[in-house]
């Protein structure tokens, strides 16, 4: 059995931690800032003292691989540690130190396995100012296009210009990993949600991932005086994006309550003046579901509610979908082992599903994958009170550990 050092993974959240913008609350840690190569670094010099030889890959991962058994197949694991902007300690963070922790023991312990174990620290994954997000899996799984990368932020710097920014400034090599020798892939991960604290449960074993659809609206009107321009006359865009996101409310309350998530996250007004009536909106709609089809319809309502806002309003529009994510279900067999580790430290397990977006659904595309779950206090995520104890980080990295060990008999 692996059992983790609580006090060393706990010294590393805390030191990862403090990489972070000082001009927000929380941790920011974004994948296009210095702190998110400081902290990168500093994870480097981590692997470098147990001895290990971290590569960068082409769309930005940061991977080692631990084992003596080179160009056999592999059992891969990890996670992120990019944040949104203002976001906590843990989310993704847990995975990528986690991981770490599990090589330490191996190292530590001299636990030789039948194959290597390959830690990876996926590039971006949360969303980015190219309207994607997983962009470091997405390269993995080779889902990453060519005009995805040939995107352009407000700087005008492409997105395959920001990853190689980045990868110049990272103090190890460049490499690559053959990703047909990944056999499976586990992602050790803070739920984001309410559902194991509420149920009591320990450990959360993933059946799947919820689909995503990420959209940009335009609505163009006219700039125009707000003291001398009457109503009759006004082409008002941000009049057409507030009716539209009221509406889209609207339709969920009353058709999808439970089966769809409907965000609008994201609003660029122009000229932005209180003097001036607004002549340009651009806001996101984030879908998430389980079904293609449950996503495909909600495209559909957005794209009628847009053009109807808009006509009614005298104003013009363009909707594109920015970013797509199938939803996913994890391997039984994974789910069994992870179920069988869990039950033999004598942690209590439950089956649920992700209502967000991660790695693993990229991974599942080149591996067998699963995720692992661990309790949030009060559900929260994505913010600065965002936590999970020590206990149940421990625990996590406990089941991930000895699911590692499991998987290492299974693989042909």
């Amino acid at each position: 059995m692996i059992i983790p050092n609580v006090s060393r993974i706990e010294r590393d959240i805390h030191q990862l931690s403090k990489f972070r913008d000082p001009k927000f609350p929380g941790i920011t840690r974004r994948y296009d800032s210095i702190q998110y190569i400081e902290a990168r670094n500093w994870i480097i010099r981590k692997f470098n003292e147990y001895g290990l030889t971290p590569i960068v890959d082409k769309t930005g991962n940061l991977m080692v691989e631990y084992g003596s058994h080179s160009n056999n197949r592999l059992i891969a694991i990890g996670s992120h540690i990019d944040t949104v902007i203002s976001g906590g300690k843990y989310d993704g963070s847990v995975g990528v130190l986690g991981g770490l922790e599990i090589l330490r023991c191996l190292i530590e312990n001299k636990i030789e396995l039948s194959h290597n174990i390959l830690l990876i620290d996926f590039f971006a994954e949360e969303s980015t100012e190219f309207g994607l997000s997983l962009v470091g899996s997405r390269g993995l799984a080779e889902t990453l296009s060519i005009e995805q990368l040939s995107l352009k932020n407000d700087a005008g710097k492409s997105l395959k210009e920001v990853i190689t920014t980045h990868i110049n400034e990272l103090n190890t090599s460049f490499g690559y990993i053959n990703r047909r020798r990944i056999s499976y892939f586990l992602e050790l991960h803070i739920e984001q949600g309410p559902i194991l604290e509420h149920e009591k449960k320990t450990v959360g074993v993933v059946s799947g991932i919820i689909g995503l659809r990420r959209l940009d609206v335009i609505i163009i009107g006219e700039n125009n005086h707000a003291g001398s321009t009457p109503l009759e006359l006004r082409k008002d865009a941000l009049l057409s994006a507030a009716i539209i996101i009221v509406e889209l409310r609207k339709k969920w309350k009353e058709k999808a309550k439970d089966s769809i998530r409907i965000t609008v996250g994201k609003l660029k007004i122009s000229p932005n003046l209180s003097n001036v009536i607004p002549g340009r909106v651009e806001f996101s709609i984030d879908l998430r579901a389980e079904s293609n089809q449950i996503l495909d319809y909600w495209v559909d309502q957005i794209e009628n509610t847009v053009i109807e806002s808009c006509v009614e309003n005298d104003v013009e529009w363009k909707i594109m979908i920015k970013s797509r994510i199938e939803p996913v279900t994890f391997n039984k067999d994974i789910l069994a082992v992870i179920f069988k580790a869990a039950e033999k430290a004598k942690m209590s397990c439950m089956t649920i599903n992700s209502g967000a977006a991660h790695d693993s659904s990229q991974m599942s595309l080149i591996s067998k994958a699963g995720m692992i779950f661990i309790p949030s206090k009060d559900g929260k995520s994505h913010c600065e009170s965002e936590f999970t104890s020590m206990d149940d980080i421990s625990k996590g990295v406990e089941v991930l550990g000895n699911s590692i060990l499991l998987l290492d008999s299974l693989i042909d």
